[in-house]
């Protein structure tokens, strides 16, 4: 057994690096953990042939935890001393991006697990006994808020995760259009008006470009897709607005929905706890959800997340409710 030492700078030169492991955040601020034998580990691995670091922890991702990672930067390195040699392994940070279906690791045929975990809480997960690999799961943590805004700690016991929409969805987001429709709803709620368009891309495009402030339209508006960790099925869809107009004061902030198969087990309450998240990263410290009045199942999922109840209207013959949540 080496020893480590950590170095919170760019390795020698001259110095073999041997691995690449990143600590790879969500959106909302937890930790991407591989489960093998009941253990939790970071994931990475050695760096093949002309690869740079970027590209070794983007396919090692895929290949054990069939995860896409994004917005990659270096962290630092251990210095292990073995047998009289000295070698680096390289610490990496990321972001998800996506999430699929967990497959066998091709080079071992392994299916792992993976869980998203705190960051307060992610040391007792990993559980190293030396002081240098405690050392970079800080410097991690810390060069994770810087980039990724995340200042606030979230309940590792949800099991979704919110991603931004993109082309490589297009099969699996079809379906989900799919199923709404043949279960006879004529809406999909959450998503940015998907239901009235006929191509992909063109949805696409249109949430891309409310997701920026413009001239004619001058708040942001971001809408995500929400996977579930263990087998990164597409569970639901959520719309938020950074701000409210005149115009969309009656809409509320938040906007959701579930797919018809997967409504009536938690899913709509998860989904809005990822919602909150993000828009505390927003900073804002209220969100109005709205509802019809009839709708209790949406009354339900915005009480489960401490709304309360603080307006009804009638608008084109429909009661409707507000709900306040503080953030």
């Amino acid at each position: 057994m080496g020893t480590f030492t950590w170095f919170k700078a760019p390795g020698p030169d001259d110095l073999e690096v041997r691995q690449v492991y990143g600590i790879v955040f969500s959106n909302d601020g937890r930790v991407l953990l591989r489960i093998e034998d009941d253990k939790y580990k970071l994931t990475g691995g050695k760096p093949e042939k002309s690869e740079s670091f970027e590209e070794t922890l983007s396919r090692e991702y895929i290949e054990e935890l069939n995860t896409v990672i994004e917005d990659i930067h270096y962290l630092g390195y251990l210095l292990v001393e073995e047998d009289g040699s000295q070698y680096a392994q390289v610490r990496m940070i990321a972001r998800i991006k996506d999430i699929h279906e967990i497959q066998d690791d091709p080079a071992n045929g392994k299916r792992y697990g993976r869980k998203l975990v705190s960051i307060s809480k992610v040391k007792g997960y990993l559980n190293y006994s030396d002081e240098a690999g405690n050392q970079m799961l800080d410097d991690a943590i810390v060069l994770g808020k810087e980039r990724y805004s995340l200042d606030h700690d979230f309940d590792e016991d949800n099991d979704m995760i919110l991603v931004l929409p993109s082309e490589e969805m297009e099969k699996e987001a079809l379906e989900y259009k799919e199923e709404h429709f043949s279960a006879g709803d004529t809406q999909i709620h959450g998503s940015g008006g998907f239901a009235f368009y006929d191509d992909y891309g063109e949805w696409l495009s249109h949430i891309d470009s409310i997701r920026q402030k413009s001239h004619e339209r001058p708040i942001q508006t971001s809408t995500f897709f929400s996977k579930r960790i263990s087998d990164g099925k597409l569970i639901g869809c959520i719309k938020i607005h950074h701000s409210l107009t005149d115009d969309l004061q009656s809409g509320g902030h938040i906007a959701y929905g579930i797919r018809p198969s997967e409504r009536g087990k938690g899913y709509g309450r998860k989904q809005l706890q990822q919602g909150l998240a993000y828009a505390r990263q927003q900073h804002l410290d209220q969100v109005i959800i709205a509802c019809d009045k009839d709708n209790a199942a949406s009354a339900a999922t915005a009480k489960s997340c401490n709304g309360v109840l603080v307006k009804e209207f009638e608008e084109d013959g429909v009661i409707k409710q507000h709900y306040a949540i503080k953030l």
